[in-house]
């Protein structure tokens, strides 16, 4: 799965992340989540991934 494909707050955090523009995803894919933002594990996984995270 390609960034474009999940391109939705996941997917520009994982964008951003791939581009050196943040230091991590995964403390802002949390910080979502925890305010309400609903990610799916799968999505957060594969965000995860193409930010090169895992």
């Amino acid at each position: 799965m390609s960034c474009t494909e999940i391109l939705g707050s996941a997917g520009v955090i994982a964008i951003a992340k791939r581009k050196g523009l943040i230091a991590e995803a995964k403390p802002l894919l949390e910080q979502l989540q925890r305010s309400g933002y609903f990610l799916s594990g799968t999505i957060v996984e594969m965000a995860l991934r193409i930010a090169g995270e895992r």
